[in-house]
């Protein structure tokens, strides 16, 4: 099945059309600020978005071994349930009726809980879109790691009721091993105590963004967030 927004569409089992109105328009709701962070002209710099919604983790992990030319051996962790594939512009995610097949089936516990928690998530992979349109448009490879998850974190307003420690290195910062507060909390200290055009010039620079977190940002973040300072 398909539903059109105004940002993207949506293809998607029978069985999770119930939900799809509520998580368009939550989209639809969020969206316009995210592309205004990202400083992008709806009427030219938008590109159609097509988010999928896969019934099974065992689908879902099949569609991701495909998309990032995994081998088929590939064991998918069970914490994965989401993605944007910037080559197709395309986000795809796992159905809320599934996620008793994941590592969040806890979350399901209250449902109002784990809705709210899907809904952000797929915002989540909307601020790796259009972070991904804003290096398209201003030509520049791709941005630091820790940044892009951290803006999508910070964006999308996950986790933002829990306390949370900066219990973290800047070797974590800097790794490939997920360290989602870690970048969410060193980034939100970024983008409320820097300039905007700032903050922009690191994401269109990655190699300025890792110089600029080993030589100053870590440590304020750390300082700001530090475990005896704990982040509402």
């Amino acid at each position: 099945m398909r539903k059109n927004s105004q940002f993207a569409a949506f293809y998607f089992d029978k069985e999770d059309e119930i939900l799809i109105d509520e998580i368009s328009a939550y989209l639809d709701n969020k969206a316009k600020a995210i592309l205004d962070f990202f400083e992008l002209d709806i009427a030219k710099d938008l590109k159609f978005l097509q988010v999928y919604i896969i019934p099974t983790k065992k689908q879902f992990d099949e569609e991701y071994k495909k998309d990032k030319n995994l081998p088929q051996s590939t064991k998918i962790e069970d914490w994965v349930i989401g993605y944007f594939n910037n080559k197709d512009k395309k986000i795809v995610y796992l159905s809320l009726n599934d996620y008793k097949s994941t590592a969040h089936v806890g979350i399901m516990q209250n449902y109002d809980e784990a809705l709210d928690y899907y809904k952000k998530t797929i915002v989540h992979e909307f601020v790796h879109f259009a972070n991904h349109l804003y290096c398209d448009k201003h030509n520049c490879l791709y941005t630091n790691k820790y940044l892009a998850e951290g803006l999508a974190g910070y964006l999308s307003n996950q986790r933002e009721n829990l306390e949370v420690k900066f219990n973290f290195s800047l070797k974590d910062i800097l790794g490939n091993r997920p360290c989602y507060d870690g970048w969410r909390l060193t980034t939100k200290y970024l983008v409320e105590n820097y300039p905007k055009s700032f903050v922009l010039e690191l994401v269109r620079d990655n190699q300025k963004s890792k110089k600029f977190v080993q030589e100053e940002l870590f440590q304020k973040a750390k300082n700001k967030f530090a475990p005896e300072k704990l982040q509402k």
